[in-house]
């Protein structure tokens, strides 16, 4: 996979099944419990913990700058945002 027209990504598994579901809903805010739910399934091992660094770790592998994201954002208290940018034609 390729982020932006950069050098290829490697994701695994559970980083690809949580970026397909926030491109999925690019712009909406999704709940830890449904990004959890669809990543680790209904009788998964994931958590809020487990959730917050599979973030971090995509975020490493997204972001011009993981510590500062603006692709991959975080909305307190609710979940997380895939931030939809608008192309120029």
């Amino acid at each position: 996979m390729s982020i932006g027209g950069g050098e290829p990504v490697s994701l695994t598994p559970l980083e690809f099944r949580l970026l397909q579901l926030l491109i999925a809903n690019a712009g909406s805010v999704l709940t830890t419990d449904r990004l959890t739910t669809h990543v680790w399934g209904l009788r998964g091992m994931g958590d809020r913990q487990s959730l917050k660094q599979l973030v971090h770790r995509l975020r490493v592998k997204i972001e011009k700058d993981a510590a500062q994201p603006c692709v991959l954002l975080t909305e307190p208290g609710q979940g997380y945002r895939l931030a939809v940018t608008r192309q120029n034609p």
